[in-house]
């Protein structure tokens, strides 16, 4: 089984084609956006949930795909991790409803495709303790089940660097692995 290394690009997987397929038929739309928000009650510490955020992108390398098009088709590349700073926002003199239209918003705006990453978090404050982070992310990289376990492994770091334990991450599995079993299958 053949592991594609950084940079190095591969053909998407036939699940990744459909969903490009419905990006492209219905352009302009958010239709391909997951978000959630991780809500955060108590002690709010942003430089640990930068951390915790940065150290889940850095132990799985689909969170890296980048996208781009050769010879007229869409390939993607997982590109090296780069250590990140999230936005950070004050909604402590906002409305319950405004948090949730900003939210709203947010999830709404479309994700470029090509070059960049196909996620984007950001972390907020909406009380002197509580708030969280705002998750979105392409289709193209995760789904319903794939999001839930990325929101579980920043809680999880995010505990563990509160309680000053170094955070056992475990490297996510490649997804190039899938697209080549998926391609021996094909074949």
């Amino acid at each position: 089984v053949k592991v594609f290394t950084n940079e190095e690009c591969f053909p998407l997987s036939l699940s990744q084609l459909n969903i490009l397929n419905l990006e492209r038929s219905l352009a302009g739309t958010s239709v391909n956006n997951i978000s959630t928000t991780i809500r955060i009650n108590g002690r709010l510490d942003f430089t640990a949930l930068q951390q915790s955020i940065n150290r889940v992108i850095e132990s799985d390398s689909s969170l890296r795909t980048r996208l781009v098009t050769k010879n007229g088709e869409m390939m993607q590349y997982h590109a090296p991790f780069v250590k990140e700073e999230f936005p950070v926002y004050d909604f402590s003199n906002t409305s319950s409803e405004g948090i949730e239209n900003w939210e709203n918003s947010v999830t709404r705006e479309l994700i470029n495709l090509e070059g960049g990453a196909l996620y984007r978090f950001v972390l907020f404050r909406d009380s002197e303790n509580s708030g969280g982070v705002l998750v979105k992310m392409h289709h193209i990289i995760a789904d319903g089940w794939s999001q839930i376990m990325l929101c579980n492994k920043i809680g999880e770091t995010y505990l563990e660097l509160l309680s000053g334990k170094e955070p056992s991450l475990d490297e996510a599995p490649e997804y190039s692995l899938h697209i080549q079993e998926e391609q021996d299958y094909l074949s």
